[in-house]
């Protein structure tokens, strides 16, 4: 999928998979208004097809009993024009079969290779096309913006220097349009999905009278083996401990798993039979967490036990998880290091166990985890 929308000539960094690529374009007007970034047809994964959905606001905790899943974690002119809406949903259709085969196996032995690859494309596919996506990428998404101008500004012989101190004043009040940023994020999440394929594929039941619910960003990505790293990124498609969470039903969910850091207790043929109350209330509040704006669940029935839950979480906060710094290498060099800030709350599981790394450690890629090579 090429870039979505674009302002500026530029380069972007995808932080999950340290790749650098360069691009440019055009705004376009955009046709078709209402643009969801949580399709449709996951809503009807929870509703059991129909047109309404429970919600919860998050900002103060009010809920809805009935409302309609067509103006749900939607926005107008999100991801830019027609063409660019008719891009992301021939994407996102690839992944409603699979993900309905998934939900429905008893037995993930049989899981097939073709549904394993379109599964980890759809986690990471949700996953950056949300609202908080561009909100936690926007810092990144404004820094390299700046750096480009600031170098053509440096470099334009048309300039006097008064004129270039002028124009240099005026970078802090630049931002790059939000939809080229993300746009170019959707499309190399796709490309570098195949960096979860050795994670393992747990499907969760939710045996409990109490179901999953989901919020404005349902794809959660944690690694509790490595919370004590706090100055750097451990949430990147290759970091060791990676944990991928995504309820894909009132009473199922997926859960990718770093086998090497992680012990599942329980696990049966990829299938995970949950019985714990408690279990459940932990992935939903991290779903909670996660959320923006709106938390969603399947029938009213449940709004005091969601209250509850929000209750001990709190109201959501729209500042961006993502940290820019640069780091000087040498005299004539810096790198611009961006990351992710991992959530402040970590699911106590009775079903995980692991072992959390030192806050010292050095180990950035799966794979030199495995070799036990440090970076």
């Amino acid at each position: 999928m090429p870039p979505i929308a674009l302002v500026h000539q530029g380069s972007f960094f995808d932080r999950d998979n340290d790749c650098l690529s360069t691009c440019y374009g055009e705004l376009v007007v955009a046709a078709n208004k209402n643009q969801h970034f949580i399709p449709q047809y996951y809503f009807r994964f929870f509703n059991e097809g129909g047109d309404h959905i429970s919600l919860l606001l998050r900002h103060d905790g009010r809920t809805i009993g009935r409302a309609p899943i067509r103006g749900q974690s939607s926005k107008s002119y999100f991801y830019g024009d027609a063409d660019v809406e008719k891009k992301v949903t021939e994407i996102e259709s690839k992944f409603i079969a699979p993900l309905r085969r998934i939900r429905a196996l008893k037995n993930l032995s049989t899981l097939s290779r073709e549904d394993h690859e379109l599964l980890v494309q759809a986690v990471v596919f949700q996953r950056t096309r949300t609202v908080a996506s561009r909100i936690d990428n926007q810092p990144m998404a404004d820094h390299l913006f700046r750096l480009q101008v600031e170098v053509d500004i440096n470099t334009n012989s048309d300039l006097t220097e008064e004129e270039r101190e002028e124009l240099r004043g005026l970078l802090p009040k630049l931002s790059m349009g939000a939809e080229a940023f993300q746009g170019m994020l959707m499309a190399l999440s796709v490309q570098h999905a195949h960096s979860l394929l050795d994670l393992d594929v747990v499907l969760v039941k939710n045996k409990t009278a109490r179901p999953f619910i989901f919020g404005d960003a349902p794809v959660v990505f944690t690694n509790p083996a490595q919370k004590k790293i706090t100055y750097r990124g451990v949430l990147g498609t290759k970091s060791p401990g990676l944990i991928a969470y995504y309820p894909i039903g009132p009473f199922e969910a997926i859960m990718l798993i770093d086998p090497v850091m992680y012990n599942v207790k329980g696990v049966r043929e990829g299938l995970l039979n949950v019985r714990s109350l408690q279990d459940v209330a932990q992935l939903n509040k991290l779903q909670i967490h996660a959320s923006r704006f709106s938390v969603y669940f399947n029938d009213h029935k449940y709004s005091d036990y969601v209250k509850y839950l929000w209750a001990d979480v709190g109201a959501g906060s729209v500042e961006a998880r993502g940290v820019v710094k640069e780091i000087k290498i040498d005299d004539n060099r810096e790198l611009v290091h961006n990351y992710e800030c991992q959530l402040s709350f970590f699911p106590v599981l009775t079903f995980l166990r692991f072992v959390e790394v030192p806050a010292d450690s050095n180990f950035v890629d799966r794979a030199m985890y495995f070799s036990g090579q440090h970076a």
